[in-house]
């Protein structure tokens, strides 16, 4: 992927999980960028955009009138008196019409709606990113660290096999024997922890990526080397972090509940009637009538709805104050991360681990001689393993960290 890592859009569930390579019958190989890709087709990301497109054609489509007009008819005999006994009808055709613009605010409410749900999608694309991309590196990290514990296994049964070999010859005693052969066995139990934390790891990232093709997940690839936003574009990211999905659905969320109480209101509001009637009766006289009605505003109706939508349309404002801080917090821990672990890496990859392999070199160096012990080389040992572990670990925290701010910017400025 390189420094000018881009992060995919537009594929669908299955198509991206094609781009796993098969490596045997209950294996999956799977690239970041791959694995990264499911998020646009994710049931949540999904269903959730099929949902905004719905209430947008809904918008489109929505009448100038928000009730439909009434027909009735009405007809019988006329029995008295019996000179003018026949056959007498009318119909009628009644519209009502609500004054305060209910159809307008049903369109606005609607619309509202739709933007609120657009950036829901937002939301969830974006989060769906971020625990793919962490799922698929603590996968990643914890396949390497088996790899490092497997190759440690390798060098500590030929410090057994060696200490074995000087024991028969006089050289080293038992006990040097039985002190190495602890260090084999502390290997091995890693390595079982290795294993059991990539069957976790496989399972977490299985769950997120969604429904997928059967068989264990394995990473391929190298993890990605993020180009991080400058310097500058992190501030202006910090400035406008009120600007990100999470706090957009909660103002939009607010919004759409007042216009929604304005339609609740507007709808229950007075109306006004408006009618035709034609009628015929039994002596052949037709009658064309106009009718309008208008009730009287004594009680303000629809109080009980309209309470309750801005109600919440109050609470959703308050979320979206809390949610703004919040996101903030995350903001700058996100960037303080970026900084940190790099620092943390630098440290142990240039003085923590080359002192360590120094230290397992010159005292490996010192036994040969016999001028140290088993026990001292297998510290050095051990010092030596432990400071890899802990810059793999830093490593991992690195690449997290520059990933999370990279698509924390991308989701600010609308990228993929």
């Amino acid at each position: 992927m390189g420094c000018a890592f881009r992060f995919g859009r537009g594929l669908v569930l299955v198509a991206a999980l094609a781009g796993a390579t098969e490596a045997s019958a209950g294996e999956r190989r799977l690239r970041f960028d791959a694995a990264l890709a499911v998020a646009e087709g994710h049931p949540l990301v999904a269903s959730t955009r099929d949902g905004q497109r719905t209430l947008a054609a809904a918008q489109a489509i929505a009448p100038s009138l928000d009730y439909n007009p009434t027909v009735s008819v009405t007809g019988g005999p006329r029995l008295l008196p019996t000179s003018e006994r026949g056959f007498e009808g009318r119909l009628d055709i009644n519209q009502s019409i609500a004054l305060a613009g209910a159809p307008r605010l049903r369109r606005e409410a609607l619309a509202a709606e739709a933007e609120w749900m657009g950036a829901e999608v937002s939301e969830k694309l974006l989060e769906r990113r971020v625990r793919i991309a962490q799922a698929w590196l603590e996968l990643h990290e914890a396949e390497r660290l088996a790899a490092m514990l497997r190759l440690q296994l390798e060098t500590d049964a030929r410090i057994v096999t060696l200490v074995q070999a000087l024991a028969a010859a006089g050289e080293r005693t038992l006990a040097d024997v039985a002190t190495a052969e602890v260090q084999l066995a502390e290997t091995r139990v890693h390595i079982v922890g290795a294993e059991a934390a990539i069957a976790e790891g496989r399972s977490a990232l299985a769950a997120e990526l969604g429904p997928q093709p059967e068989g264990d997940l394995v990473t391929e690839g190298a993890a990605p080397d993020v180009e991080l936003p400058s310097a500058n574009e992190q501030r202006a990211l910090l400035a406008h972090a009120s600007e990100l999905p999470a706090v957009k659905v909660r103002q939009l969320l607010a919004r759409s509940e007042w216009v929604r109480a304005n339609e609740d209101h507007a709808s229950a509001a007075n109306r006004l009637g408006v009618g035709l009637s034609v009628g015929r009766d039994a002596i052949g006289a037709t009658v064309l009538q106009a009718e309008v009605s208008l009730p009287l505003p004594i009680f303000d109706l629809g109080m009980r709805a309209e309470a309750a939508r801005e109600a919440a349309a109050q609470q959703f404002e308050g979320e979206a104050l809390d949610e703004r801080v919040r996101v903030r917090t995350m903001v700058a821990t996100a960037i303080h991360e970026v900084s940190h672990t790099a620092e943390l890496r630098e440290v142990l990859a240039v003085r923590l681990v080359p002192a360590a392999a120094k230290a397992f070199e010159l005292r490996s160096k010192q036994l040969a001689l016999g001028e140290a012990t088993v026990l001292d080389v297998l510290d050095a040992r051990r010092a030596e393993l432990s400071s890899k572990r802990e810059l793999a670990r830093a490593e991992y925290g690195e690449r997290k960290a520059r990933i999370k701010l990279r698509l924390l910017f991308n989701a600010w400025k609308g990228r993929p």
